[in-house]
């Protein structure tokens, strides 16, 4: 796989032969730090434990000294004098049995951790099927199921982290942020070390830490089928599944041998595979046909609604509202008065599809034999975030065409930059290549987010414009022709 400049540059600092002490791991990692925000440190622990057996599970809780780094959003369940309590202790919100229609049915998700009192377990455990896939459930083993709420209130807020087993038997957890001093981040790693090896299971034979990494953390829409697109017809370039199987059928008639690739990295890229190992050896398959046996072997009983998600997101590239006039090749085409009813159609559309996604996500998270494919649908989710805001940014950039009065383009320019900003946001959480680079000497990016601005600035100052060009993406250079 190709790397990046300065992903290369890091990777040198690193000698894998080397198993490092944890102060030097912990100096390598703020050293090897390139992001632009302050980045997350984590620790990857592999375990010798095997989750499936109960008496091999590891879970707990830890309060750092030196917190996260995080702030975090805490909602209580009580009832009584402990919902005063909660209140004065700092919670963000408190509640009974009010809050359950409104996190069942309106989807109301506006916290981090959810504690409750033992006498509320019974209405939160109606909650199960949302709260668990987001691990977000309480546990009296984390502490979030405790009459004491004041207490784990405080350890919350104080920087009180969860561990536990994944289903590959290794623990992920934060101990901090980058920009932590390298003290800091000592002190959190070995209270969670402290903790974590005093939860090691009394059943277990043989070695329990394999191995510790220490590491930072560091958008695209979704595009696979034509019908994703609003006028796919006047695009001048097609990366689309349907010609993926077009031109595979186009070797097969020409007796073309061997298997050339033509998808990009849209989130539907499974189904992309999966055409290619169809299509790439001789198959002629009706292509309805093909989705629909693809996804019912893969998905089962849910490969009929995967299908229905993946070709009813409605993309729309930020570039193409018309007053983004740097080139962007993948979709040329400017969106016009003549899309409105389309991008209506799909803003009324995106509640049912996110529904449907939180569907896909939380039977997969729940099924040891679709968890593999979580990662996906956590991409499809966030990218149907973005295509709502998406659509919002559009028809501000569709009104401020047509509007003449100056202070009322101004103002929709404004909305125009909010929704660029809350775009942003969404990219953000999934995402690291968020920030333009210059090695080629051309800055680019793989968001228009910084060009959007730029080009905003330059309406607004004419006398002061920046013409300092931010390009779509590296590969955008070499399509330009197109």
């Amino acid at each position: 796989m190709k790397r990046g400049k300065k992903y290369a540059e890091a990777a040198k600092l690193v000698d894998r032969t080397n198993l490092y002490e944890v102060t030097d791991a912990i100096a390598l990692v703020k050293k090897m730090s390139v992001a632009k925000f302050d980045e997350t440190v984590e620790v990857h622990l592999r375990t010798g434990c095997d989750g499936r057996h109960a008496d091999q599970q590891v879970r707990g809780a830890v309060v750092l000294p030196h917190g996260t780094g995080k702030t975090v959003r805490i909602l209580v369940f009580a009832k009584g004098a402990k919902l005063d309590e909660a209140q004065a202790a700092g919670a963000d919100f408190v509640g009974g049995e009010e809050l359950i229609p409104k996190i069942q049915h309106e989807g109301w998700l506006d916290f981090d951790v959810v504690v409750a009192t033992p006498d509320m377990m019974g209405v939160v455990g109606r909650l199960g099927r949302i709260l668990g896939p987001k691990g977000l459930m309480p546990n009296p083993k984390a502490g979030t199921v405790t009459m004491d709420v004041t207490k784990a209130i405080n350890d919350i807020k104080a920087g009180k982290i969860e561990y536990r087993l994944d289903k590959t038997n290794i623990i992920h957890v934060p101990v901090g942020k980058v920009s932590f001093t390298e003290e800091q981040l000592a002190n959190n790693f070995q209270t969670l070390m402290d903790a974590i090896m005093k939860a090691k299971p009394s059943a277990l034979k043989g070695a329990y830490i394999k191995s510790a990494t220490i590491t930072s953390t560091m958008g695209r829409l979704y595009r696979t089928f034509r019908s994703n697109l609003i006028r796919y017809e006047d695009e001048a370039n097609e990366q689309v599944i349907e010609t993926d199987i077009r031109q595979h059928k186009g070797s097969v008639r020409m007796g073309v041998h061997g298997i050339n690739g033509f998808m990009f990295e849209w989130y539907g890229l499974f189904m992309h595979l999966f055409a290619h190992g169809n299509y790439g050896w001789g198959s002629m398959m009706d292509e309805e046909e093909f989705y629909r046996k693809a996804c019912e072997l893969n998905f089962g009983e849910l490969g009929e609604t995967v299908l229905h998600v993946m070709k009813s997101m409605v993309t729309i590239h930020e570039s193409q509202i018309p007053l983004y006039t740097t080139p962007f090749p993948f979709q040329k085409n400017k969106m016009t008065d003549g899309d409105i009813p389309a991008i209506t159609a799909a803003k009324e559309n995106h509640p049912k599809l996110m529904e449907e996604i939180e569907m896909l996500r939380r039977r997969a998270y729940s099924d040891p034999k679709l968890r593999p494919w979580l990662p996906h649908f956590d991409k499809w989710a966030n990218a149907e975030r973005r295509n709502e805001v998406i659509y919002d940014l559009v028809l501000a950039a569709l009104d401020y065409e047509r509007e003449t009065d100056p202070a009322k383009k101004d103002e929709l320019l404004d909305q125009i930059l909010y929704y660029n900003e809350k775009d942003f946001d969404i990219a953000k959480e999934m995402f690291f290549d968020i920030n333009p680079v210059n090695e080629t000497g051309v800055s680019s990016c793989m968001f228009p987010y910084h060009e959007m601005k730029r080009l905003i600035h330059n309406i607004r100052h004419p006398e002061a414009k920046d013409e300092n060009i931010i390009c779509s993406g590296v590969e955008a250079l070499g399509w330009l022709w197109l």
